[in-house]
């Protein structure tokens, strides 16, 4: 692996945090529809 400045760090931990609230958005979304065909 190269050596990350902080700038490289920053933008993945960034990078992350969208990918992050991006799943837990579609997780959420599932499990409504999940509760809401019970």
């Amino acid at each position: 692996m190269s050596v990350t400045t902080e700038e490289t760090t920053l933008a993945d931990l960034a990078a992350l945090g969208d990918a992050a609230s991006e799943l837990l958005a579609e997780i959420t979304e599932q499990l409504a529809t999940v509760a809401s065909r019970r």
